[in-house]
């Protein structure tokens, strides 16, 4: 990261220290980066910025960001901006994507190929059955669910993919250490320690109401499909079916039974040119044609075996072959503890050399 985007990442923390979300976002449309917008703070007034938020934003320095990024870090909160490593490919191709990204947990490659299934708040029987049955083929293929931790369809298909033993990733409306809604505190940790939360709001900001369809193109961008599962006439779930569509992505619907609320929205989908899901193994078959073809690595003394002797993690590599096995196998089979071939793992992950399938299993990647 370049000195000009150390810069960029703490005056962004100063900025959304300092304003309210909205006004925060506002300045960033006028003057294009945080740096500028600080480098033009005597017009901040002239801007509708309230004098007295504006005198005290002058307590909002360098080096209060600067600890403020130390103190995110040490609860477990990455800062990224879309110039650093991990912040998700995707969601950094969109027009304007979020400045500042907030996740706990881990965004990995796999999640670069995510489904995100959305749906009403208050689902039906029939709506919690499918959501949970599509989180779960999924997250047995291999595939990160993306949804928005929200009441109903959101909480099914998070706990379904986690149950299955897959990754799950949640966009949150709120900072990153406000959850909400607040009874599914429980489901957040699980989702930390399996996927990832993710948010642009900055730590401290409540529950808002513009802030939930506002990170509904979050879940449009970081799903390769969606899926609406029920939805209302009015549902949130067709704002982030329509802002995929404007992706490009694919986007489909559940139909359901006639003449019930929760099926009105995937019923005019439907009508609009959404794609009729009819199963499961349609959905699961139509992301693994999404799927985009790995690219040879680029790793000197990789070749078609495999890398070559001297590599740092051939002592688990090559115990690795096409046949899907458990950590615990591949510990019993090198002799190493079971948190070194996690270790293990998850950095031969990140270099496209080890590949996780339905969260449990792993396979070569080469």
């Amino acid at each position: 990261m370049s000195s000009d985007d150390r810069r960029e990442r703490l005056d962004l923390l100063r900025l959304y220290g300092a304003l309210p979300f909205h006004q925060a976002r506002k300045l960033l449309k006028i003057y294009a980066t945080a740096s500028q917008a600080w480098r033009r703070y005597p017009q901040w007034p002239e801007l509708g910025v309230e004098p007295s938020v504006w005198s005290a934003a002058q307590t909002f320095t360098r080096s209060w960001a600067a600890a403020s990024l130390t103190q995110l870090r040490s609860a477990g909160t990455q800062v990224l901006t879309p110039s650093m490593a991990g912040y998700p490919r995707a969601l950094a191709a969109i027009d304007q994507p979020p400045p500042l990204l907030f996740i706990r947990g881990r965004w990995t490659p796999m999640d670069e190929g995510a489904v995100s299934i959305v749906g009403t708040r208050r689902p039906t029987p029939y709506g919690e059955g499918v959501a949970a049955d599509l989180a779960r083929a999924l997250a047995q293929a291999g595939v990160t669910v993306v949804s928005g931790l929200a009441r109903g369809i959101d909480g099914v298909a998070h706990r379904a993919a986690l149950a299955a033993g897959g990754r799950t990733v949640a966009v949150m409306g709120t900072g990153p250490d406000r959850i909400y809604p607040p009874e599914h505190r429980e489901l957040a940790r699980a989702i930390e320690r399996q996927g990832a939360l993710v948010t642009e709001y900055p730590p401290g900001m409540a529950p808002a109401p513009y802030a939930f369809p506002h990170r509904n193109r979050i879940i449009a961008a970081l799903g390769t499909v969606t899926v609406v599962v029920e939805a209302g006439a009015r549902s949130g779930a067709l704002i982030t079916a329509r802002l995929a569509d404007e992706l490009s992505r694919p986007v489909y619907a559940v139909p359901g039974p006639l003449g019930r609320p929760q099926s009105l929205g995937c019923h005019r989908l439907i009508q609009d040119g959404a794609l009729l899901l009819a199963t499961v193994e349609e959905l699961v078959e139509a992301v693994r044609a999404q799927r985009p073809v790995a690219a040879p690595s680029p790793l000197p003394g990789l070749g078609p075996d495999g890398p070559g002797a001297g590599d740092p993690q051939g002592w688990l590599l090559h115990h690795l072959d096409r046949e899907p096995r458990t950590a615990e196998e591949l510990a019993r089979r090198t002799g190493a503890e079971l948190g070194a071939v996690q270790a293990g793992l998850t950095l031969l992950e990140l270099r496209g050399l080890a590949i996780r399938v339905g969260g449990r299993f792993w396979r070569r990647g080469w």
